[in-house]
């Protein structure tokens, strides 16, 4: 996906939060991997919430995009919790 989209993590995006997912689960033996990862992915979006967007259409509105989450991090979200 990275090198499809042409894009690194750090630039705000859904790969940062996919990202944040894999660590997340290396690093949790068994137990309640969808809460892990939900975790993983909500924290993302908090963590990047007050960044730029740098990469996708966003980009575009680089400063107009600080304070707001990313779509793709929140679908991201969403789509875990339907794991559940």
């Amino acid at each position: 996906m990275l090198a499809r989209g042409k894009s690194c993590l750090g630039e705000k995006t859904v790969l940062d939060g996919l990202d944040a997912q894999v660590r997340a689960l290396e690093a949790t033996p068994s137990g309640a991997l969808i809460d892990v990862a939900l975790k993983a992915a909500k924290d993302t979006v908090e963590e990047f919430t007050q960044k730029p967007n740098q990469a996708g259409r966003a980009r575009i509105f680089a400063e107009k995009s600080i304070g707001l989450p990313d779509p793709g991090q929140l679908a991201l979200v969403v789509i875990t919790e339907g794991l559940r």
